[in-house]
């Protein structure tokens, strides 16, 4: 007669899946920016970005100031344009998520943890993950064509100063502000929602990914992001609530 085995049970049954394979990249800021996952989608490190425990939730994190090259900048690669543009043509965007746990020093300016913006809501950016001067996290897309459209979704809350926060974004890819979820501490958001134009989708730009800033240098993060991780599809509750407390490569 077979006998019970619980490690087995936990194992084969309750053990949560693991989706490392929806990371596109993951940032773990220990003394460098590099990516830690299978892309190599390394960063160049700002002059003025640090790296300590400050602040950090699991080893080191980045810390950032209101000077402009205290930043990470990304090599510029097709995996972090969530469209099927080529250029600013025809197209449809691409489900992605965006997490990370930050400390914001103040709203003085839009702290921006990660995008691919010029620093102008024009068809030159594709997208902005940031805490706007209101103190709200916000999702930012930019419209592939000029004009000036854009769909932007913020938290009603604002996120509080001077502690660690969870934040999360995910985004189904539908090019509506109902595809657009935002997460803080593990808890979903009630947002509001600012439409500019018609959007129909992100371009696919050779704007540079940046950590803590815009391509442009504006957007100052200041403060301390750990562990940013960038998906190429809409986290699931389960997953966002699975990130908060696991890191990379514990998930």
């Amino acid at each position: 007669m077979s006998t019970f085995n619980p490690i087995f049970y936990y194992n084969i049954i309750t053990a949560p899946a693991s989706f490392k394979n929806l990371l596109i990249a993951a940032y773990k800021f220990e003394n460098n920016g590099n990516d830690s996952h299978t892309g190599g989608y390394n960063g160049t490190v700002g002059v003025g970005t640090t790296f300590s425990t400050l602040n950090a939730v699991n080893g080191l994190a980045a810390q950032f100031t209101v000077t402009t090259t205290t930043r990470i900048t990304i090599p510029d690669n097709d995996v972090f344009s969530f469209t099927t543009s080529t250029g600013v043509g025809n197209g449809v965007d691409k489900p992605f998520s965006i997490k990370a746990n930050i400390r914001i020093n103040n709203y003085a300016t839009n702290n921006g943890i990660f995008s691919k913006y010029s620093g102008a809501n024009d068809n030159t950016s594709e997208y902005l993950f940031y805490v706007r001067t209101n103190g709200r996290l916000a999702l930012l897309l930019l419209n592939r064509t000029a004009g000036g459209a854009y769909l932007l979704v913020e938290t009603i809350a604002t996120i509080p100063t001077g502690a660690v926060q969870y934040v999360v974004v995910t985004y189904d890819g539908s090019g509506t502000a109902a595809g657009i979820k935002l997460y803080v501490n593990n808890a979903l958001q009630s947002t509001n929602n600012v439409i500019f134009g018609t959007y129909l989708s992100m371009g696919n730009t050779a704007i540079t990914p940046v950590i803590g800033a815009s391509a442009s240098g504006s957007i100052k993060f200041v403060g301390t992001i750990d562990e940013l991780y960038i998906f190429n599809a809409a986290l699931t509750a389960t997953q966002v609530a699975t990130l908060q407390t696991n890191y990379y490569p514990n998930f």
